[in-house]
């Protein structure tokens, strides 16, 4: 789910971003803090940062001895990407394998959909071209690389090591499935 909340960190500028005028100024502090709300890419706390939208408060610098750096305290606002369990989400499948298939969706891309999360489906191989697909033949759609599908998410874990969130998926329950008719076949 999408949320936007404010978020309070210390944004650090070297002194060769300070001088000129206001402008340069502004710019400089903008563009640092699309650097760092980049680079801390998700929290556990949080889920995935994907933009700030608005800076809401920036207090005055403090200069850092020695360094010559500037830490002025900001507080913005950003829209941010965490995932529920129950939470019904769309995804693009990204790879099939034996077991069940890789999905992604938005900035969360590691859901794993196991064969027993979607009922009827069977597993194929092509054995000329070695493609992989599950196809059930009662509701008569295929699952392939690059299939939209609308699932459920049952159950999520954050990895600290990686700092992203791992989640699975199914597709067993109502209006949930194959969503782009080119790969519902009927």
């Amino acid at each position: 789910m999408f949320w936007e909340i404010t978020i309070k960190r210390t944004i650090v500028l070297q002194p060769s971003m300070l001088h000129g005028d206001f402008i340069n100024f502004s710019s400089a502090l903008l563009t640092q803090l699309l650097d760092e709300v980049t680079n801390l890419k998700c929290s556990e706390d949080h889920g995935y940062y994907v933009t700030p939208t608005a800076i809401e408060n920036v207090e005055q610098g403090k200069v850092r001895p020695i360094t010559g750096v500037v830490a002025f305290p900001i507080q913005f606002k950003c829209i941010v990407f965490k995932p529920y369990v129950k939470e019904i989400l769309d995804g693009e499948v990204k790879k099939v394998v034996r077991r069940g298939c890789f999905l992604s969706s938005g900035p969360l891309d590691e859901i794993f959909l196991h064969e027993t999360m979607m009922n009827g489906c069977h597993y194929y191989q092509n054995e000329s071209t070695g493609a992989c697909l599950f196809k059930n033949e009662q509701q008569g759609f295929e699952i392939k690389e690059g299939t939209i599908l609308r699932f459920q998410l049952i159950g999520i874990r954050w990895v600290e090591e990686q700092r992203v969130f791992k989640a699975l998926g199914s597709i067993n329950g109502d209006f949930l499935g194959c969503i782009n008719e080119f790969d519902c076949v009927q």
